[in-house]
């Protein structure tokens, strides 16, 4: 499979995935809302709001790190490029440690 195939592949189920999400957020909070309570529901809302806000900012570290390692790689500097996933490797787990601590909190 080439590049192009290869791009299309994953975007096409890139949005396959977001539109399931989407859909399954409207159903899921209904049946949340009728099964158990407003507090429930409430506790819920707030658990994935804190939950998107990480994944937005996991994805934009991300994107971020994608674009530094253009360079490197069409250069075959293994090395820079190495550099820069442990960089990015060690801000990932800086934020997930830091969520789950105030998660805990």
């Amino acid at each position: 499979m080439d590049r192009t195939k290869r791009f299309v592949f994953n975007t096409v189920w890139t949005a396959i995935t977001q539109v399931t999400a989407i859909i399954c957020g409207f159903f899921i909070n209904r049946i949340i809302l009728v099964t158990y309570s407003v507090e429930t529901s409430g506790f819920t809302m707030s658990v994935i709001q804190y939950s998107s806000y990480f994944v937005l900012a996991v994805g934009g570290i991300a994107g971020a790190a994608s674009y530094a390692l253009y360079a490197p790689l069409a250069d075959r500097d293994f090395n820079k490029a190495n550099a820069i996933l442990t960089k990015a490797w060690f801000v990932f787990v800086k934020i997930t440690v830091r969520k789950y601590v105030r998660v805990l909190q």
